[in-house]
């Protein structure tokens, strides 16, 4: 079966959808604006006959089951506005009822051949006002139609009419009523039902005429203003019948029941407050169900054949309509100020469910053949499908033009299993929307697995079975996988295949689901979000509402961590790496097709930045680009004049943007990130140099000093390392003052580690009782230097030696 495409209709329509999708077989406004279909047929090949009118105009026409018109009649003349019931034989013939209004127009009977040809057209007044509500067909082939007539006051009338337009009689009866509704018995007499037309001068009115018109009998009830709107006939023969009255006429929701012969069994109201009767319905067990509009509340009641209450159930809101399931549950909807409340009551009257919604009011309900409940809203084109097991709602959409006043009148059940609604009025004229039993498959998230192969479960769907002379018909959908340009057989499994669903194998109420199964591979590609097509096509005895599912397939969020660095001398650059993880530590590489961009920030480090290191050339984001599965940064390191122990440089990670695809955080759910590295000292070297030349005559004096130097180029550093170094040195063998006589020097200096000192003297000791009649030399050799084991390198110049004299002159 092809597959059922959304119809555009002039106007853009209203897109409120909701849930399992219904598909339509068409949706069209078949005739103006301002027009309403009233009652539609289907005929054993499918097609569908349609009849109503509006603006003056009555209408007529058959459609084949895809919707398309292979006739349409309308009628204006006479004030011929609407065409309300029809009876269509088995030869595909109808003949159709309706005519005006009260005030002008006037009763209308009229038969057409198959081929939409009018073979006799009956007009019954002279443009006074009136029209047929019902008609049906007795035993003998012969037509009775009820309504009203056109004098004034109005009066309710029975006409019989033969096959070929012979009037057999034509009756009138009581002022100020009409009939509604029309029940035929076995050997062809008939019952009008009927009441007050309006203006609140009839009753409820019964009427039994023989098949020859004679009168049975006629029965009246209630006040002026009360009416009976609709009759069953009970398993006995005797006739039900239910009405009421509107507001303001003192008429109480009442229900009747007659024998054959008219004598009453009962005649009961059933409230205390101006109420009718808006629906009826008789259990497999003989009992009344009914259901009451009370202005501002509702009621439902369940009655024995004898009118005694078994329950009476008081609501919030008027039920507007009710039905009975195959187990005597009663389903009931009650409607007001734009709301509705749908109920499930159990034989004994116990709610089984009771959902208020405060989206719509609704105004009729339908139990399909797999007890799904459809409804119709009082206002929009819209029809909503609810799981009469739990009162969800699997379906809610509307068909008409946005704007419009239009709306559903009633909704039909076909043979086949699809649902037909029709309707119309102001601004979209005679709607017509079928929709139809239909397969979808459903669009799922699954994650990629961290390792190996998953396996994703895509679910299509059936609304349910199409019946083929009531018995349901097995479907058939074949399916495929689609690949695009991100995914490939890497990625998933390709699958095919065919489902089938056997409709011995769900019982009534059951989900009609089949599962298809999408192998799902681990890969170390970051792609963030891959999404692979499902299709349904093919599809035997339904149709197809949504043909591709979406598998969404998202990448687990991968981590962010450090994985090396490189600390630096002074001068050179410290480095950063980081890497995109799965969450077992397996590496991944960023494939989203955006860079994943990582802010940072400098934390608590010893190093400060701008003094030791560059904190504002550098880029601003820490990159793994597309394609990679790392990002690195370097910081450029500062020289400076001291000499001390490695420098801390913490990088503090603390900010992630990244393809919206996808969903990247830090190593262990951190909030932050962080790495250290060092700045170690490019290091230092210790030299000797004279301060000065120095006779004998003091005590003592500094002749030398041993300075602190920067290992690179020679220029003096501070020691900040926080310990003393500590210089050791030799007086030179080939100095020729001599020490112990001349002079007395101490064999090491410190040069302090208080980040104030650079260097330190050597002082001299000198002897001044002996004689040098010459200058003599002292020559100091370094020989070893040491300082803080964790501070940079610390060597011994190439300057370790140097020369002063102890000069003559002494006494």
């Amino acid at each position: 079966m092809r597959k059922i495409l959304p119809v555009v209709i002039g106007l853009s329509l209203a897109n409120i959808s909701y849930g399992q999708e219904m598909p339509s077989v068409f949706n069209k406004s078949l005739a103006g604006d301002d027009n309403q279909l009233k009652k539609i047929e289907s005929l054993a090949n499918g097609e569908l006959i349609v009849i109503g009118g509006g603006a003056s105009k009555s209408y007529f026409a058959r459609l084949n089951a895809d919707g398309k018109i292979i006739f349409e009649k309308k009628n204006d003349k006479d004030a011929a506005i609407s065409y309300n019931d029809m009876v269509v034989m088995s030869n595909g013939s109808a003949l159709v009822v309706g005519g005006g209004n009260k005030a002008e127009g006037a009763g209308r009977i009229s038969l057409f051949d198959n081929k939409g040809v009018l073979v006799f057209d009956k007009v019954f007044g002279k443009n006074s006002g009136g029209y047929f509500t019902k008609v049906k067909q007795d035993h003998a082939g012969n037509f009775i139609a009820v309504g009203i007539d056109g004098s004034s006051p109005s009066r309710s009338r029975i006409t019989k009419i033969g096959l070929k337009g012979d009037i057999i009689f034509d009756k009138i009866f009581r002022e100020g009523t009409v009939f509604n509704d029309l029940i035929i018995e076995d050997d062809d007499s008939f019952i009008g039902i009927g009441g007050d037309a309006g203006d609140s001068r009839g009753n409820g009115l019964l009427i039994k005429l023989s098949s020859n018109g004679d009168k049975v009998y006629e029965i009246n009830s209630g006040k002026g203003g009360c009416s009976y709107t609709s009759g069953f006939l009970m398993d006995d023969g005797s006739l039900l019948v239910i009405g009421g009255g509107r507001y303001g006429t003192g008429n109480q929701c009442r229900a009747t029941r007659v024998r054959v012969d008219g004598q009453v069994i009962f005649d009961k109201t059933y409230s205390t407050v101006d109420s009718w009767f808006s629906a009826m319905a008789i259990d497999n067990q003989g009992q009344i169900i009914l259901s009451a509009e009370e202005f501002d509340r509702g009621r439902i009641l369940k009655l024995r054949p004898d009118g005694t209450i078994v329950f009476n159930k008081e609501t919030a809101s008027p039920i507007v309509d009710l039905k009975v399931n195959a187990v005597n549950q009663v389903i009931a909807v009650g409607s007001k100020e734009n709301a509705y409340e749908l109920f499930k009551l159990s034989p004994e009257g116990k709610v089984i469910f009771d959902i208020p919604s405060s989206s719509v009011a609704l105004k009729k309900i339908m139990m399909a053949e797999d007890g799904k409940i459809y409804a119709i809203a009082d206002r929009f084109c819209r029809i909503l499908k609810f799981d009469d097991a739990n009162g969800d709602l699997l379906f809610d959409k509307d068909y008409g033009k946005i704007g419009s006043d239009a709306s559903f009148a009633s909704i039909t059940n076909l043979p086949s299993g699809e649902v037909v609604a029709i309707g119309g009025g102001k601004g979209d004229g005679s709607r017509i929307t079928k929709i139809s039993h239909g397969a979808s498959i459903n669009d799922i998230t699954v994650m990629e697995p961290i390792g190996g192969t998953n396996i994703a479960k895509i679910t299509v769907s059936l609304t349910g079975f199409l019946l083929e002379n009531g018995v349901r018909k097995p479907v058939t959908i074949s399916y495929k996988s689609l690949f695009n340009n991100k995914v490939d057989n890497n990625d998933i499994t390709p699958i095919d295949g065919v489902l089938s669903f056997i409709p011995s194998d769900y019982a009534q109420g059951q989900s009609i689901e089949k599962t298809i199964e999408l192998p799902v591979h681990s890969d170390q590609l970051f792609e963030g979000t891959e999404k692979v097509s499902i299709e349904i096509s093919d599809a035997k005895n339904t149709h197809i509402s949504k043909a591709i599912g979406v598998v969404t397939i998202e990448d687990a969020e991968a981590s962010i961590r450090f994985v090396s660095g490189s600390d630096a001398v002074e001068g050179k650059f410290l480095g950063y790496t980081v890497g995109l993880f799965k969450s077992d530590g397996t590496a991944l590489i960023n494939k989203t097709g955006s860079p994943i961009k990582i802010s940072y920030r400098f934390g608590p480090g010893s190093a400060a930045p701008g003094v030791d290191f560059d904190a504002n050339t550098t880029k601003k984001q820490l990159v793994i680009n597309d394609g990679e599965s790392t990002g690195s940064i370097s910081i450029k390191t500062i020289e400076d004049s001291f000499y001390r122990d490695p420098q801390s440089v913490q990088l503090v990670l603390y900010d992630l943007n990244y393809a919206k695809n996808s969903v990247v955080g830090f190593w262990g759910n951190a909030k932050i990130l962080s790495a250290t590295q060092y700045i170690n000292d490019i290091g230092a070297e210790v030299q000797i140099s004279k301060i000065s030349d120095h006779s004998i005559t003091g005590e003592s004096a500094s002749m030398f000093k041993v300075s602190l130097v920067k290992a690179s180029d020679g220029s003096n550093v501070t020691n900040c390392s926080g310990g003393n170094i500590r210089v050791k040195f030799v007086v030179d063998s080939a100095s020729t003052a001599v020490l112990g006589k001349n002079f007395f020097i101490g064999e090491d200096v410190f040069i302090m580690g208080n980040c104030s000192d650079r260097e330190a003297d050597v002082k001299v000791v000198f002897n001044p009782y002996s004689k040098i009649t010459t200058n003599g030399s002292i020559i100091l050799n370094i020989v070893s230097v040491s300082g803080p084991p964790s501070s940079g390198p610390l060597n011994i110049s190439s300057k370790k030696k140097a020369t002063a004299l102890l000069l003559a002159g002494n006494k």
